[in-house]
């Protein structure tokens, strides 16, 4: 009978593993257990809290990232500057340029650029006071994650992939360049939640690989000495 049970509670336990990375991606459950947010048709934003946030969410119906091009703080129109095309951001109070981000460029007589991008969240991430935005760009081939945080001279771009890659390559030394090609699409790795942690110690990138090879997540806590910043 003992017998039975145990072998019952390893086909329980396998389904979970495999089941759970799949139910994440597709955007049924969250990385860590948190509800979805609501439609994009409703145009709300999820506010993190002061203590974490959720940065990227997939939406099940096109299972691609969640992305907004304008927030409630923030409104966004295209401009073109010798052949390069970029999403500018401007505060809606004040009018005001916040930041700028290229979506595409001209190859010759041809236009290429990312299908999908935006925002995909803001709130207080670093706890400044002030707002932080998350960016996703993505399209069939490769895309980018960038995080767009306050400070003194303006904003910083935290390039999530480099950072993931950087912390990935220190804490498994034996698989160092398994993430080598991450950003590219139908890879065998890929982010599945990215979010902010600030504790007594800090402020923390925590951070979600997902194997879809081997079913595996692994979780990565970064701390701020170790982000990396895109010009």
């Amino acid at each position: 009978m003992a017998g039975r049970v145990n072998h019952w509670l390893r086909i329980l336990l396998l389904h979970l593993v495999v089941l759970t990375p799949l139910l994440i991606a597709l955007g049924t459950i969250s990385a860590f257990g948190e509800q979805k947010q609501e439609a994009p048709s409703q145009q709300k934003l999820q506010v993190p809290s002061k203590s974490t946030a959720n940065l990227y969410s997939v939406d099940p119906s096109s299972i691609s990232i969640r992305t907004w091009q304008h927030t409630p703080s923030v409104t966004s129109k295209e401009i073109t500057v010798k052949n390069r095309f970029y999403r500018v951001f401007r505060d809606r109070a004040t009018g005001h340029e916040l930041f700028r981000l290229e979506i595409g460029f001209m190859d010759g007589d041809q236009r290429v650029n990312m299908w999908n991008y935006g925002i995909t969240n803001e709130g207080d991430f670093n706890g400044d006071g002030k707002l932080d935005y998350a960016w996703y760009a993505g399209d069939d081939t490769s895309s980018e994650m960038f995080i767009l945080l306050s400070g003194p001279a303006g904003f910083r771009k935290l390039d999530v992939y480099p950072t993931v890659v950087a912390e990935w390559n220190r804490k498994f030394p034996y698989w160092k360049g398994a993430l080598k090609d991450i950003e590219t699409t139908g890879d065998d790795y890929d982010v599945s939640s990215v979010r902010f942690v600030r504790d007594a110690e800090g402020l923390w990138l925590v951070a979600t690989v997902l194997n879809y090879v081997g079913a595996k997540r692994y979780k990565l806590r970064i701390p701020e000495a170790h982000f990396k910043f895109a010009e």
